[in-house]
């Protein structure tokens, strides 16, 4: 009798040891922490292409560059500007959202926002994206 109990009890410690590397492998801490520090700095998300005006122009003329990348593992971001240099806007992609590895592929942030983990922009370009993606 005591090796059963025993025995539940080895089972219940390790189930709640697998559950607890379950959660926390799963865990993805880079968009929570960047959407915490774009509230901080006052910049919101932009969940419409609207939000996204200023890059228009940019979109139609295929001038969109990337000015900075970052991997951090399970998510990466992309720091976007434009031509005119008056706005930057970040973005960030995991397994869930569409891949923003190439030049090509960064209309997407202007036709679908909403497709991505967090997309701002910051209009003038005062470095608080660039701050908030670096803290990661």
């Amino acid at each position: 009798m005591k090796w059963l109990i025993a025995l539940v009890a080895l089972t219940a410690v390790g189930a709640v040891a697998v559950a607890a590397k379950v959660v926390l492998d799963n865990r993805d801490p880079v968009p929570g922490d960047t959407l915490r520090c774009l509230r901080r700095s006052g910049l919101e998300l932009a969940r419409g292409n609207d939000a996204l005006g200023v890059m228009r122009p940019d979109v139609a003329a295929k001038t969109l560059r990337v000015v900075r990348r970052w991997d951090w593992g399970r998510t990466a971001g992309v720091l976007i500007s434009g031509s005119g240099k008056d706005y930057v806007a970040l973005a960030l992609w995991s397994g869930d959202s569409p891949s923003l590895a190439t030049t090509a592929s960064l209309a997407r942030v202007y036709e679908r926002p909403s497709a991505f983990p967090v997309v701002a922009i910051e209009r003038p370009d005062n470095g608080a994206l660039r701050r908030c993606a670096a803290r990661n």
